[in-house]
């Protein structure tokens, strides 16, 4: 059972810029008080947000949004490619240990959502919906005892930007039963127009202090987050190697549905054996994709050695 925070702290941010905004996020995790749940949110203006495991160049035009004057990021948890703009609002659970709650968190933007006037509902494991259509994406991101939960608000984000920048693969949108992305999400403010950001705001506010009763409220502004951390967060979320990824060569690909999601293995096999391997996934899970990479690495590409590589080396087989 989880503990109720001794504190509850609540942190906006100042800028529209994604890179000193995911900055901020990472040393709030970094510093995030032992007994203190923390919710940090922000907006990034005309940017596209990859998951961990995915490749920014063929999820996204980037080239297009570069020259549009837009900018491509990559996060630290799993999951699709989200455009961002300042119709959308973003926000952040930080916590440890036993402090974090996924339901809890949950319960926060849901009842903020319900008091606003909206029929909200959970679909799956990390979407909330409004008549069946996504309103806000949620993905996790987990260190030893810290513990992230981020998603997505959108309120009134531009429908035709996100469908200009955005490429998902066909194979991803049959999954999901739709024709495009535009078509799986909603606009908040195209069910009720008088809704926007700041009423968003305050009602994330009520929710956050009515669900955690007991603890201490507190809101904070982002001076207090040290200034080597941001410094170090700002130049690793920033650089091109962690933005597109590292590029490795292949003589060997295949797609896949796989437990955890669909997926695109790339490899470099000599011999029969595979050297290096590399998952591009909106998989949730980063850390079983980092396992099974490292698995791949060093099979042969006619042995099956494990169940949680049978399939993928199965698939590569088939294009060898």
């Amino acid at each position: 059972m989880n503990a109720a925070p001794k504190t509850v702290s609540l942190i906006i941010s100042n800028t529209l810029d994604v890179y000193q905004n995911q900055a901020s996020e990472l040393a709030i995790f970094e510093t995030v008080a032992e007994d203190e749940l923390c919710l940090f949110l922000w907006t990034n203006d005309h940017t596209v947000v990859v998951g961990r495991n995915q490749d920014a160049l063929t999820e996204c035009r980037v080239e297009q949004l570069n020259n549009d004057g837009g900018k491509v990021a990559r996060r630290l948890s799993g999951g699709g490619a989200v455009y961002h703009d300042i119709g959308n609002l973003n926000f952040t659970f930080c916590a440890r240990g036993t402090y974090f709650s996924k339901v809890k968190n949950f319960e926060v933007i849901m009842n903020a959502m319900k008091e606003s006037g909206f029929d909200v509902e959970i679909s799956g494991r990390n979407d909330l919906t409004v008549s069946g259509r996504k309103f806000s994406g949620n993905a996790y991101y987990h260190d030893c005892d810290r513990h992230l939960h981020h998603g997505t608000i959108l309120i009134d984000t531009d429908g035709t930007a996100l469908a200009k920048y955005l490429t998902p693969s066909i194979e991803k949108l049959k999954t999901k039963g739709v024709s495009s992305v535009e078509a799986r999400v909603v606009n908040l403010k195209s069910i009720n127009n008088d809704f926007d950001k700041n009423m968003a705001i305050d009602a994330l506010k009520y929710s956050l202090k009515k669900t955690f009763q007991t603890s201490q409220y507190i809101e904070k502004s982002e001076s207090i987050l040290p200034a080597e951390n941001l410094l170090k967060n700002l130049q690793y979320f920033s650089q091109r190697k962690w933005i597109l990824g590292e590029q490795m060569c292949y003589n060997f690909r295949c797609k896949l549905q796989l437990d955890f999601g669909l997926c695109e293995v790339r490899c470099f096999a000599q011999n029969g054996v595979i050297e290096t391997a590399k998952i591009f996934t909106d998989a949730l899970d980063v850390a079983l994709v980092e396992r099974i990479e490292k698995l791949l690495a060093g099979s042969s590409l006619n042995c099956v050695q494990n169940e949680e590589t049978k399939e993928i080396l199965l698939a590569l087989r088939e294009v060898v």
